[in-house]
């Protein structure tokens, strides 16, 4: 069998930043080999640590470039590039936060509250244990801060999947 070894341009994820590479292609029997290496990096998972970071920490999307070390052949990112892969890291976030066993937790004391940010409510539930330490424990959004709101995020942290020994 021959390889045949080629080259294209491309694209990677690293550091936060889209990089200009040159892609390997590799053709063995006539058929282009996938390099798993490659398509794992073009994951735009790879962004969300570096995006969540930088807006976490007040960075405007418009301004996420200035925080990331300049690469050769990095490639700026657009406002709406980093808004998404915010909003993804955000997700992914929320649900490991909500998806959490809590079964090893003694908690004595709920607190619940509510922010209105704009025409909704957030509500937020926050755990004390025994020994004082708090632990954010879920968070549910609605049209105002009523029962049934605050009794879903109540059962979701009842019903939560205990981690299997």
């Amino acid at each position: 069998m021959v390889l045949v070894v080629l080259s294209e341009r491309g694209s990677v994820f690293w550091a936060g930043q889209k990089v200009s590479v040159k892609k390997p292609r590799v053709k063995q029997g006539g058929k282009e080999l996938h390099l798993q290496s490659y398509q794992s990096l073009q994951d735009p998972n790879l962004l969300l640590p570096y995006v969540q970071q930088a807006l976490l920490s007040g960075v405007s999307t418009r301004k996420y470039a200035t925080t990331l070390d300049p690469i050769p052949g990095g490639q700026s990112l657009s406002s709406s590039s980093v808004s998404r892969a915010f909003k993804r890291a955000s997700r992914k976030a929320l649900h490991e936060l909500g998806s959490r066993d809590l079964s090893q937790l003694e908690i004595v004391v709920l607190m619940m509250d509510a922010m209105h940010i704009g025409k909704r409510a957030v509500i937020g539930c926050l755990g004390i244990t025994r020994e004082g330490k708090k632990i954010f424990l879920g968070i549910r959004e609605g049209d105002s801060e009523n029962s049934e709101v605050a009794k879903d995020l109540l059962a979701s942290l009842v019903v939560r999947p205990s981690e299997q020994l």
